[in-house]
C-alpha cells in the first residue's frame, strides 16, 4: 500500500507512462488529471471500510440475534442492511445481503477487517518519510536510494518473520503515528 503513493506524485508518473513505441510520457494535463482524481470518493471509501470493520466485529462477538446500537434482535442480514445505511450513507439494495458473498467474514480473518484501514494508516507514515518540499513549494515524493534500501532491509527482508509493529518502528524510528494518514491531502 505504501508504493501504491507513489504513482499518484506527477514526477513518478511522468516516469512511469512511456509509451511503448514513442517513449512519449503522459500529457502533464493528463497527469494532473490523475493525481486531483485520488482522493474521490475518499468520504465513502472510508466509511464504507468503518461499516465493515465493525459489521465484522459484531458477527464475530456472538451468536444471532445481533444487536447493534439502539438496534436489537437482528439476524445478520438485518444487522448488515441497518449498519450499511447508518454508518455510509448507502441502503442495499432489498433483499439483498452483499456479506453472504464477502469471503474474510469466513476466511480466518474473524474481526479483523478492520486492520485494512490500519493498513492504510501505517502506509501513509511510511510514506511520509519519502515526501519533501519541492524547490516550489510544494511537496512530493523523494527517489532516495538510501531511504529505499532501508524500507528494503526493514520492511520488505523480514517480511512476516517479524513483529509488523517493529518492523515500523525500526523503519521510521520512532512509534507510528495516524498523523501522515490524517494530513494525507498534504502529503499524497
Amino acid at each position: 500500500m505504501m508504493l501504491e503513493n507513489f504513482v499518484y506524485q506527477p514526477s513518478i508518473l511522468k516516469r512511469l507512462s512511456k509509451h511503448h513505441d514513442s517513449g512519449d510520457s503522459l500529457p502533464d494535463d493528463v497527469i494532473q488529471k490523475i493525481v486531483e482524481t485520488r482522493h474521490v470518493l475518499n468520504g465513502y471509501h472510508y466509511a464504507r471500510m468503518i461499516f465493515l470493520g465493525e459489521y465484522d466485529v459484531v458477527v464475530h462477538s456472538g451468536p444471532p440475534p445481533y444487536s447493534w446500537s439502539d438496534h436489537k434482535d437482528l439476524s445478520a442480514r438485518e444487522l448488515y442492511a441497518v449498519m450499511c445505511k447508518e454508518l455510509t450513507g448507502v441502503e442495499c439494495f432489498e433483499d439483498s445481503f452483499p456479506a453472504a458473498s464477502w469471503f474474510h467474514l469466513c476466511m480466518g480473518y474473524d474481526a479483523g477487517y478492520f486492520g485494512y484501514l490500519w493498513s492504510e494508516v501505517f502506509a501513509a507514515d511510511l510514506f511520509s518519510l519519502f515526501i519533501s518540499e519541492g524547490t516550489d513549494g510544494n511537496k512530493e515524493a523523494k527517489i532516495d536510494s538510501d531511504l529505499g534500501i532501508k524500507y528494503r532491509d526493514a520492511i520488505l527482508t523480514p517480511c512476516a518473520s517479524e513483529d509488523g509493529y517493529t518492523m515500523l518502528q525500526n523503519f521510521l524510528n520512532r512509534e507510528p503515528s495516524a498523523t501522515s494518514f490524517r494530513d494525507a491531502r498534504n502529503l499524497i
